[in-house]
């Protein structure tokens, strides 16, 4: 890939944009960062849920914390719910998203003159907002989330930025926001992720 994402860095906390006129991060570099992560750490998405069924139902499901909220919203099943999760199969198998072929006239439309269309950089799953936690074991952060009995998804949020290894925050698929506490999981995150790099910049604020 010739086009390359921005790289911006800002004390503790890198934000990787997709290049230009693609709006999407490449899906092998994201499947490489998640195998460099998980030669060390353990990750997982989560997301807001409404209900222990809706909950219960989700694939791949590692843990459930709830959000405080009033008596009413437990009788009713509408309680709010943090799921943890393992990644979604299509972070680990290029292969597990099957493009139509309108899909793939669009998005070599996308790209510049002379520029090679890879299929697997197209093949990730996730929703506008995707969230994802790094930890050496996801039991205790629950636990510890659970306790304090914290009120809201952002709250939960901040907490995995504050108390996991790592947290990692995707937006519109295009914008990728790494927050880390631990010392040199910058290098373990971006080994062999260079060719979809631009050169580092060293920024005093990140806007999203």
């Amino acid at each position: 890939m010739t086009v390359k994402c921005e790289y911006k860095i800002c004390e503790n906390t890198i934000l990787l944009s997709a290049p230009q006129g693609l709006n999407l991060l490449p899906g092998r570099m994201i499947r490489m960062m998640i195998a460099n992560i998980e030669t060390k750490y353990q990750i997982y998405e989560y997301s807001e849920v409404r209900g222990m069924k809706n909950a219960e139902a989700m694939e791949d499901v590692v843990g459930i914390a709830p959000l405080s909220g009033s008596v009413p919203g437990w009788l009713s099943g509408g309680q709010k719910l943090v799921v943890f999760q393992k990644p979604h199969p299509s972070l680990y198998n290029a292969n597990f998203i099957k493009l139509t072929d309108e899909e793939v006239e669009s998005f070599r439309a996308a790209l510049p003159p002379g520029e090679e269309f890879i299929e697997a950089d197209y093949t990730v799953s996730m929703p506008p907002d995707f969230f994802m936690l790094v930890t050496q074991d996801i039991r205790p952060f629950i636990d510890v989330i659970t306790h304090l009995k914290l009120s809201s998804f952002p709250a939960v949020r901040e907490a995995a930025a504050r108390l996991g290894i790592a947290a990692i925050t995707i937006y519109d698929e295009a914008d990728m926001m790494v927050e880390m506490n631990e010392p040199g999981f910058r290098e373990l995150l971006l080994t062999d992720v260079d060719r979809w790099l631009g050169p580092p910049q060293t920024v005093d604020s990140l806007d999203i």
